[in-house]
């Protein structure tokens, strides 16, 4: 938000958005667009930051701990093998099902600097009895036995771009146990959500500031980014993809299409022009100019956000715990809190959220505009070949019909 105040306070105000009765944008990319490597690289880049904030991150972690020792206490100690995908330099999965109880953990990393990192680290923790580091991807390996646990974070901020899809679709016919129950797969779905948004700095910095033009490939921002506020009370569902499916979701190389319809109420607008209001007023900016620009900001279209949630356990009936009282459904949350990610607020986790820009310019809209949004996903079978990804934008001033939104 300080880049937001600082060029509102400097009096460089910029053109508010084209006030258009219909505006129509499609925006096309490969999941390893945001990689610095080349297509198949990128899913094996090593980044020890990212891998550090994911380790630490307070709101992914002890929710995995949480479900790894429920699901391990189900059977006697020391009778489980478990598979970790992805286990990365900290093998923070596989040393939580280790602590937990498994018999065995067989522990996966594709990226070779990552794998002896994480085999070192394994040793010096004490568990190279029970873990053991794997290097290359899960669908060229043979394990000695069918596992019974599946634990990984191979999720990106689109649910399917880091290749889940392909991963666990081998998994599920090779390399599980029952692969058909949830209690073999931690998570067991995953899930991306979207939402149109306003983006407060694509509002605030015109052509003269930044040339937004040269982007190609959507905007990653931080989960707890204030500046990043939805236009729907309540997102939509683009992908959920379930790991005891063995279609999930269709068959490779099918394109899934889910198209969605937002009508943006006043009410919404209100909030979102509430919540810029107090940001800039805290960063010093005077209530009148902040006034205007947090209304402006407010209803300002810049695109479709979308980020991801992560099932990893289902909710246990009152009488199924030890204490008799069950156990709630264990989720991960990249946004929304506890609405069930559903309303899209800043969260705070270490995933991003995806922004595609609709346009160079961000779309004036106001209550009873309608924002169609068209998703398209082209999922390989192959896990190191790119997800491809399509989304078709269209704003209307007109409300959605029963028809209409069918």
């Amino acid at each position: 938000m300080a880049l937001f105040a600082a060029y509102v306070d400097a009096d460089a105000v910029p053109e508010s958005a084209a006030r258009l009765p219909l505006v129509r944008s499609t925006s096309s990319w490969l999941a390893t667009a945001g990689f610095k490597e080349g297509p198949k690289d990128g899913f094996i880049s090593f980044a020890d930051e990212s891998y550090a904030a994911m380790r630490d991150d307070e709101s992914r972690t002890p929710f995995f701990a949480e479900a790894i020792t429920a699901r391990l206490a189900e059977a006697p100690i020391q009778s489980l093998a478990v598979l970790d995908i992805g286990t990365g330099p900290h093998a923070v999965l596989a040393l939580l099902a280790a602590k937990a109880g498994a018999r065995k953990v067989y522990a996966i990393e594709a990226n070779a600097e990552a794998a002896r990192r994480a085999r070192s680290l394994v040793l010096d923790e004490g568990w190279a009895d029970v873990i053991e580091v794997i290097e290359g991807f899960s669908t060229s390996i043979e394990l000695p036995e069918l596992v019974d646990v599946v634990v990984s974070e191979i999720v990106g901020s689109i649910a399917s771009e880091e290749g889940v899809y392909a991963t666990v679709q081998d998994a599920h016919a090779r390399l599980v146990k029952e692969p058909l129950l949830h209690g073999s797969w931690i998570p067991h779905t995953v899930e991306t959500w979207a939402s149109p948004c306003s983006y407060a700095l694509h509002y605030a910095l015109g052509e003269k500031a930044y040339d937004w033009g040269r982007i190609q490939e959507p905007l990653r921002l931080n989960c707890q980014d204030a500046t990043l506020l939805p236009l729907h009370h309540a997102a939509a569902r683009l992908e959920c993809i379930r790991f005891t499916d063995p279609s999930m979701p269709s068959a490779a190389g099918s394109p899934a299409v889910v198209e969605s319809a937002f009508e943006i109420t006043q009410q919404q607008l209100e909030a979102n022009e509430g919540s810029y209001f107090e940001a800039l007023c805290a960063a010093g900016v005077d209530e009148e100019a902040a006034s205007v620009h947090a209304a402006r900001a407010a209803r300002s279209l810049s695109g479709i956000a979308m980020w991801c949630r992560l099932v990893l356990r289902e909710a246990q009936p009152a009488g199924e715990g030890g204490d008799g009282r069950g156990a709630a459904q264990i989720v991960v949350e990249t946004r929304g809190g506890g609405t069930g990610g559903r309303s899209g607020a800043p969260g705070a986790s270490c995933w991003q959220t995806v922004l595609p820009l609709m346009a160079v310019r961000p779309v004036t809209v106001g209550a009873g505009s309608v924002v169609w949004a068209k998703a398209t996903v082209v999922l390989p079978d192959a896990v190191e070949d790119p997800v491809q990804y399509s989304l078709s934008v269209r704003v209307s001033s007109g409300a959605v019909s029963s028809a209409a939104a069918a």
